[in-house]
C-alpha cells in the first residue's frame, strides 16, 4: 500500500530544521576535534592525514554514481508504491558498491603509494604508507554507508538520517580524542574506521524498519535494477571521478609548490567553509525528492520552486559568507590558539570561490531532481580543467597561494557554467541571476568587509601593552584579539541593518512562524 507522506511544507520544514541542527552539532564537533588533534600532532602530521584521505578517495569510483541515482529512484519507487522494486534497488546498489570498493582498494593501493612518493618524503612518507590499509578500510565502509544514507533521503527519512549523523559527529569526536591521545595519527585512522562501521549498522537498521523487504545482509543483485540505475548514475560517476581527481590534485600541487602546513590549513579552511556552506546546502538538499515528484507534474512547478529557493539561497549565502569572512581572524585565533596569517589568507581565497559556487546550489539540485545531468557534467568538466591548468600555472608563479587561487576560480567558474545554462533553458532568464535588492545587499557586504579591514589596521597601530588576554587554548596578544574583534564589529555595524530589512528575511520568518503554528 502506498504510504501517504506528511504535508509537503511541514515535512520540508522539519527536514530542513533537523539538517541545520545536524550541521550545528557537526560544526562544534569539528571545531573541537581539529583544535585537540592539532595540539597532539601538529600541522605537519595533520597534513599527512589530509593527503592520505585525498588519496584513498580513489575508492569513490566504486560508487559508480549510485548514491546520487538511488535518491531519485527510491523516491520514484516510493511514490509509485512498489516496495519490491524499492528493496531491490537498494540491495543491488549495496552489493555493487561493496564488491567494487574492495576491488578498487586492492588495485589502487600501489598507485596511492606512488602518489605519496611524489608528494612526500622522509618520515611523512613512511607514516602515510603505514596508515594507508586502515584508511582504505574506512573509506570502503563509508562508500557502503553512503548508499543507505541516500536511500534514507529518497524515503523522506531525513530526520532519522540527521539523527544518525548527529550521533556520528559526537561519537567520532570521543573516539578520535581517546585513540589519538594514545596512538597518535594511527588513532585517528582507527577511530574513522570504527565510526564508519557504527554509522553503517545504524543506517541499515533504521532503513530496514521502513523498508521491511530489505535484507539485513544484502546478497541479491538484479541486472534489471542495475541497468535502471546505472543509466542515470553514469553521469554521477563521471562527476564523482572529476571531483575525486580535483582534491588529491590540489593537495598534491599545494604540497609541491607550498608546504604540508599549507595543506593542513587548506583542509581546515575547506572544512570550515563546508560547515557554513552546509547551512545552505543541507536546507536546500531536502528539495531533491520534491523536485523529482514535481517533475512528474510539469516544468512550471519546478521553475516556481527553483525561483523561490534561489532567492532564499542568494540572501543566506551573502549573509553567511560575509559574516564568515569578517570573523575569520577572530575565529582563527580561537581555533588555532595563535595568530596564523597563513590560515586566514587561505580561507579568504576559498571563501571567494565557494561563495560563487554556493549560489548555484538551487540549479544543481533542480538538475538532480529532474534528471537533467548534462549541465552538471559540463560544470564539473569546467571545474576540473580550470583546476588543473590554473592550479599548476598559478602555483609556478605564486607558490601555494597560486594553487589555492586556481582552485577557487575553478569552483566559481564551473558552478556558473551550470547555473547560467539552467537559467537560459528555463523561463528564469539571466535577469534573475541577481534577485530584487540583491545588488544593494552585496554592496553593503563588501563595504562592511572593507571597513573591517581598515578598522583592523587602525587598531593594530594602538598600544595594547597594558592588556593581556588568556583563553583555555593558550595565551594570545591583546592587540590581535582587539584587531580581530574590531573587524567583525565593523562589518556587523554596516551590514546588519540592510540584512534585517531585506524582504527575504521577512518571508522566511513568516513561513517558519506559520508552520510552527500549524
Amino acid at each position: 500500500m502506498k504510504e501517504t507522506p506528511p504535508a509537503l511544507p511541514g515535512r520540508t520544514l522539519r527536514n530542513a530544521g533537523t539538517s541545520l541542527l545536524q550541521l550545528f552539532v557537526s560544526t562544534i564537533s569539528l571545531f573541537v576535534l581539529y583544535r585537540v588533534v592539532l595540539g597532539i600532532f601538529g600541522p605537519r602530521e595533520f597534513g599527512v592525514w589530509s593527503l592520505v584521505v585525498a588519496a584513498t578517495s580513489v575508492v569513490g569510483l566504486s560508487n559508480m554514481g549510485l548514491t546520487g541515482a538511488i535518491t531519485k529512484h527510491v523516491a520514484d519507487s516510493r511514490a509509485a508504491g512498489d516496495p519490491h522494486r524499492l528493496a531491490g534497488l537498494i540491495e543491488t546498489s549495496v552489493v555493487s558498491v561493496a564488491l567494487l570498493s574492495m576491488l578498487l582498494a586492492l588495485a589502487g593501493a600501489p598507485l596511492m603509494r606512488l602518489y605519496f612518493a611524489a608528494t612526500l618524503s622522509g618520515d611523512a612518507l613512511q607514516t602515510a604508507v603505514a596508515i594507508l590499509p586502515i584508511a582504505l578500510v574506512a573509506f570502503c565502509l563509508s562508500m557502503i554507508t553512503a548508499i543507505y544514507q541516500s536511500a534514507l533521503y529518497g524515503c523522506h527519512l531525513i530526520v532519522q538520517r540527521n539523527g544518525i549523523l548527529i550521533f556520528e559527529s559526537i561519537s567520532f569526536l570521543a573516539l578520535s580524542i581517546g585513540l589519538a591521545s594514545r596512538y597518535g595519527l594511527f588513532g585517528m585512522v582507527y577511530a574513522r574506521a570504527a565510526q564508519n562501521l557504527i554509522t553503517l549498522v545504524l543506517s541499515a537498521a533504521i532503513l530496514r524498519r521502513h523498508v521491511p523487504l530489505l535484507a539485513w545482509i544484502p546478497v541479491r543483485w538484479k541486472k534489471i535494477y542495475f541497468k535502471e540505475l546505472i543509466g542515470y548514475a553514469l553521469s554521477f560517476q563521471f562527476i564523482a571521478l572529476l571531483s575525486m581527481v580535483m582534491d588529491p590534485l590540489t593537495k598534491g600541487l599545494l604540497s609541491r609548490f607550498g608546504s604540508l602546513e599549507m595543506v593542513t590549513y587548506f583542509e581546515m579552511g575547506s572544512r570550515l567553509i563546508g560547515q557554513v556552506r552546509g547551512l545552505v546546502v543541507n536546507a536546500n538538499q531536502v528539495l531533491v525528492p520534491t523536485f523529482a515528484e514535481m517533475s512528474r507534474d510539469g516544468a512550471p512547478q519546478v521553475e516556481t520552486l527553483f525561483r523561490k529557493s534561489y532567492a532564499v539561497i542568494f540572501y543566506a549565502t551573502v549573509c553567511l559568507f560575509g559574516l564568515l569572512a569578517a570573523g575569520l581572524p577572530l575565529l582563527g585565533l580561537v581555533w588555532l590558539g595563535v595568530d596564523q596569517p597563513i590560515f586566514v589568507k587561505i580561507t579568504y581565497i576559498l571563501c571567494a570561490g565557494w561563495l560563487t559556487n554556493t549560489l548555484t546550489v538551487p540549479a544543481y539540485f533542480a538538475c538532480l531532481g529532474t534528471g537533467d545531468m548534462r549541465a552538471v557534467v559540463r560544470s564539473h568538466l569546467a571545474m576540473a580543467g580550470l583546476n588543473l591548468a590554473l592550479g599548476y600555472g598559478f602555483g609556478k608563479l605564486w607558490g601555494g597561494y597560486g594553487v589555492i587561487a586556481g582552485w577557487a576560480i575553478a569552483l566559481g567558474g564551473g558552478g556558473l557554467v551550470m547555473h547560467i545554462g539552467y537559467c537560459l533553458r528555463s523561463n528564469f532568464g539571466l535577469r534573475g541571476l541577481v534577485p530584487p535588492r540583491g545588488i544593494s545587499l552585496v554592496l553593503f557586504c563588501v563595504l562592511g568587509l572593507f571597513l573591517g579591514q581598515f578598522t583592523t589596521e587602525w587598531v593594530r597601530t594602538l598600544d595594547p601593552s597594558s592588556l593581556l588576554a588568556y583563553i583555555p587554548t593558550g595565551k594570545l596578544r591583546a592587540g590581535d584579539i582587539m584587531a580581530s574583534g574590531a573587524a567583525l564589529l565593523s562589518f556587523v555595524a554596516i551590514f546588519l541593518a540592510p540584512a534585517l530589512s531585506h524582504p527575504i528575511r521577512g518571508e522566511i520568518l513568516h513561513w517558519v512562524t506559520r508552520k510552527r503554528a500549524t
